[in-house]
């Protein structure tokens, strides 16, 4: 269906609710999609194994058949994944959210990772438009054993269009309980960039309005040599924040189009990976750099 304003979502009339739930299991010594259920417009495809160093990993994309978000769209996502299980989570595409003259989108993510199970999840960037407005409430189970790698980019929005930061809000949380019920990670985050308050404009920067995160969940797992791996990798500096310039196999894109942190989480549980970055593609780039070298670490110790 054409609307005459393509960067609009359609009125209050307009509600698209959809769920997924998908079920990793471990057959055949490999992670195999063991059952999937989904609704219009989201689809999945079947389970991948493209790591060759990890080839019991599954590799699936969860796909929307649609451009993007509209208003007043819902869309719930339910992945288990079984004991001693071992999958990767994406997008095949960035994920589009379109203007929003009224109400709001939502998506949710429930993933419950049972004993020994590992999970990543990292779709491709998150590209809202003008005027758009979207919920995103993401919530995860660790069972005892369990590892749960998180991440995410957000782009300013389309950028060639003059459309930095022309959104109307976005909310983020993420939520991780352990195996004893208790909260090992909770953040929660809003940007309404045309509020204009003094506190919301300084997290705002022109200069590297794309935004990465990456959150390795594992209490009780070993981390022995993973956190000097990642500041090799991210560059040389002192605890906290700093800025480097990415060594890319392709050559030094400048000191300025990257800037990078890493801290300890709580009770021993984990890593935080925060970026900031000229573009997306230097995001993504060193994001699933960190994502790869933690998966050597967690899935093959002796690499």
């Amino acid at each position: 269906m054409a609307y005459p304003n393509p960067d609009l979502s359609p009125g209050p009339l307009h509600r698209l609710e959809a769920r997924a739930e998908l079920e990793f299991a471990v057959r055949r010594d490999k992670t195999r999609l063991v059952k999937s259920f989904a609704e219009p417009p989201l689809r999945v495809q079947r389970a991948l194994y493209l790591d060759e160093a990890a080839p019991d990993l599954a590799f699936l994309y969860l796909l929307n058949a649609t451009p993007g978000l509209f208003q007043d769209d819902i869309q719930t996502i339910r992945v288990t994944a079984g004991p001693q299980s071992r999958t990767h989570l994406t997008t095949p595409s960035a994920v589009k959210v379109f203007g929003m003259p009224h109400r709001e989108a939502r998506q949710f993510l429930d993933l419950d990772l049972q004993v020994g199970s590992y999970l990543e999840y990292l779709p491709e960037p998150l590209i809202p438009f003008r005027g758009s407005r979207l919920a995103q409430h993401n919530c995860a189970r660790l069972a005892v054993g369990a590892i749960l790698i998180a991440g995410e980019v957000l782009s300013p929005g389309r950028v060639a269009r003059g459309e930095s930061f022309a959104f109307e809000h976005l909310e983020r949380r993420l939520t991780v309980n352990g195996p004893d019920g208790k909260p090992l990670v909770h953040e929660a985050s809003l940007i309404a960039p045309q509020a204009r308050t003094p506190l919301g404009l300084s997290t705002l920067n022109p200069q590297l309005p794309v935004s990465g995160s990456l959150t390795i969940i594992a209490p009780g797992q070993n981390f022995d040599g993973l956190r000097a791996k990642l500041e090799q990798l991210l560059g040389h500096y002192p605890t906290g924040c700093a800025e480097f310039a990415p060594r890319y196999k392709d050559g030094d894109r400048g000191a300025s189009r990257l800037q990078a942190a890493i801290t300890a989480l709580s009770r021993d549980g984990g890593l935080a990976i925060r970026t900031l970055a000229a573009d997306a593609e230097d995001a993504v780039r060193i994001l699933r750099k960190t994502l790869e070298t933690a998966r050597r670490h967690f899935l093959d110790p002796f690499s």
